[in-house]
């Protein structure tokens, strides 16, 4: 017989949705972002990448499944970090995939390379604009979460946006929000979610790691690695963008961002 650690008696989702009034048919969107497996954004490469499911399917589908998935194999927690690189066919892997096929609706990612950013950012003051690296993502993530829900007739501003509260900058992304041009979109405010204690960020890590791990050894791949695919389902069940250099100068000329030199000038 199973038994859920005890530090699962509790359900921090439960305590969102009831506190925060979401409506049970809601989509809530759950993200967080990997540097590399020390978390530093001396990495190369950042990646932030989530789910998005109904709140209704969260609770009372996807978060039993987990806890009695990490009671079977002994976790308190899941971070995929903690497996290294096992075979493709790992079963416990396999199982925590499977629960995200089963109850998560779309993946959406978006990742930066870190040197693209360094050099945009000396050109441009983007951290004077908020649009460091995490904040980037995470916006750029509710762009693809919004288009999603238009081209599949959800409505976009019955989506909430939890992020993982120990990534870092995340404060900016919320800054970074509250700046937009889109009413909408200003008017998101972004939740703090502790990972330990709210599953769905158990599930961003996972993607988030593998496409980390496969954009950080191939970023020139034209195709999902097998280990995302397993999470996609199929291609077209996830969304995933690459900020390079010309992009990140894109988003800073359209922001009417001014150069360094012309401020200085």
């Amino acid at each position: 017989m199973l038994t859920l650690p005890k530090d699962y008696a509790y359900d921090s989702f439960w305590h969102l949705h009831h506190a925060l009034f979401w409506g049970d048919d809601d989509l809530a969107y759950a993200h967080t972002a990997y540097f590399d497996d020390s978390g530093k954004k001396q990495a190369a490469m950042l990646v932030v990448g989530g789910y998005v499911s109904s709140v209704r399917r969260w609770e009372y589908d996807f978060n039993p499944a987990w806890r009695l998935m990490l009671a079977r194999h002994q976790l308190q927690e899941f971070k995929r970090h903690s497996f290294g690189n096992p075979p493709a066919e790992d079963r416990v892997l396999a199982d925590f995939a499977q629960i995200i096929n089963d109850y998560t609706l779309h993946a959406f990612s978006c990742g930066i390379v870190m040197a693209d950013w360094e050099r945009a950012n000396a050109i441009y003051p983007m951290t004077g604009m908020h649009l460091y690296p995490y904040a980037i993502c995470a916006r750029t993530c509710v762009k693809l979460v919004r288009d999603w829900c238009r081209e599949n007739d959800y409505r976009r501003d019955e989506v909430e946006y939890l992020f993982d509260d120990g990534s870092e900058d995340a404060d900016q992304f919320g800054k970074l929000l509250k700046m937009d041009r889109d009413p909408e979109v200003k008017a998101i405010v972004p939740v703090p979610a502790p990972s330990h204690r709210v599953l769905p960020i158990q599930s961003a890590d996972y993607i988030a790691w593998e496409i980390h791990r496969q954009m950080a050894n191939d970023p020139n791949a034209g195709m999902p690695s097998e280990s995302v695919m397993r999470l996609l389902r199929m291609p077209e069940k996830g969304t995933i963008t690459i900020h390079r250099f010309a992009n990140l100068e894109e988003t800073c000329i359209a922001a009417e961002i001014p150069t360094r030199a012309t401020l200085q000038g």
